[in-house]
């Protein structure tokens, strides 16, 4: 399903295109149907009562605060190379906890600190996934949605994203990761 933000946007699009000769069912169909995409707000997994959400695409402030207002009880987790972009409307929009990564990580945790959001900094993936978990309360949103591009640590923000879902799969037990346990 689609969260609140973008069904909203749906609609809004359905009204509009009511205007037109647009036949109801075909639309209907199309919005039951309509998926964001790899790593476009994608539900990774739900463990314990907490959803793992990865946004890897939201690399800019504007796009990461857009979901971050999009889920309940956010734990974002955000960073990487930032594109010298003024990095605190990622944080307006009031995430519950913050697990800053990469390059961004300071100038974050100042910003966080400026503004009474918990956080705590990881130094790869796996260790954000498991700090953002133990911040999480059942109901919560473990939400990668950096704001900042992925260049200083990943190829892509297709590589961040799948990494991400690994480490969530790696959390719930379901993956063949014979990786070595990091301290």
């Amino acid at each position: 399903g689609l969260d609140a933000a973008f069904t909203l946007d749906l609609v809004a699009a359905v009204r509009a295109a009511s205007h037109f000769t647009i036949e109801p069912e075909p639309t209907r169909t199309w919005i039951d149907t309509f998926e964001t995409g790899p790593h476009r707000r994608q539900l990774v997994e739900v463990l314990e009562g907490i959803a793992y959400v990865n946004d890897s695409k939201a690399t800019n402030p504007h796009a990461a605060s857009m979901s971050v207002r999009a889920y309940p009880g956010v734990v974002l987790i955000a960073g990487g190379r930032n594109k010298q972009l003024d990095l605190t409307p990622l944080l307006a929009a009031e995430p519950h906890a913050l697990v800053a990564i990469g390059e961004a990580s300071d100038d974050l945790l100042g910003i966080a600190g400026r503004t009474g959001i918990e956080a705590v900094a990881a130094h790869d993936m796996r260790d954000a996934v498991r700090k953002a978990a133990d911040l999480a309360r059942p109901g919560d949103t473990v939400l990668l949605a950096p704001g900042c591009t992925s260049f200083d640590m990943y190829e892509n923000y297709q590589v961040r994203g799948e990494e991400f879902a690994r480490e969530v799969r790696y959390l719930a037990g379901r993956s063949d990761d014979s990786r070595q346990e990091q301290p």
